[in-house]
């Protein structure tokens, strides 16, 4: 696959607030930003690939190629997960959820956090709760709106998560089992304006397309 490198800021690229990133199989890179999300091709050219957005907090992309956002508001209520085909057409998959946490498992299933919660959608739009309650003692939900913020899973559907709060590193067996993976990692939140609390400093977790 070949490199794309975004120079954020440099002349000739007028990102302003990018919030997530999303490569393809293609090599191409979608970035949100503000309202909107750009698609930078392999050789580094821009274009638009949705507007009007509130404000996108994550980006995911399925097996099939289809871009999955979600898509923050000021409530949970007007928040919601929106999927673009390929070619750009627009639906609507899940309402009432946002999160900067999403990933895509082998077989399809969307993992995405919310509070003290990751749920669990099926290729379908069927939703149950994946794991939940799991509260650290400083967890403060009017500072911090998520708990959980960053998820990849393997290739063997362990679900790694990235916990906000604490800076851990949590490991979920494909039955919802918990162990801790990783501590230590930086906590606190960033950005400004409402939805400064969802844009946390504990990073988000990839694995390479092959492991």
């Amino acid at each position: 696959m070949a490199a794309i490198l975004v120079p954020i800021g440099a002349a000739g690229v007028d990102l302003n607030n990018p919030t997530a990133l999303a490569l393809d199989h293609s090599g191409n890179l979608f970035v949100a930003d503000g309202h909107s999300i750009y698609k930078y091709a392999p050789d580094s050219t821009k274009s638009t690939f949705a507007e009007g957005l509130k404000y996108p907090l994550g980006l995911s992309l399925d097996g099939k190629g289809n871009l999955f956002v979600s898509d923050g508001a000021a409530t949970d209520a007007k928040s919601s997960i929106l999927k673009f085909t390929p070619d750009g057409k627009r639906s609507t998959f899940a309402t009432g959820i946002s999160s900067v946490g999403m990933a895509f498992d082998r077989s399809g299933n969307l993992f995405v956090s919310q509070g003290d919660s990751i749920f669990k959608f099926t290729p379908e739009g069927k939703k149950s709760t994946f794991t939940s309650g799991i509260v650290p003692e400083t967890y403060d939900p009017y500072h911090v709106a998520e708990v959980f913020t960053g998820l990849a899973p393997d290739r063997s559907g362990n679900l790694f998560v990235a916990e906000h709060v604490t800076g851990s590193i949590f490991k979920f067996t494909p039955d919802g089992k918990k162990s801790t993976f990783a501590t230590g990692m930086p906590v606190g939140a960033t950005g400004q304006g409402p939805l400064a609390e969802k844009r946390p400093r504990t990073p988000h977790l990839a694995f390479p397309a092959d492991t």
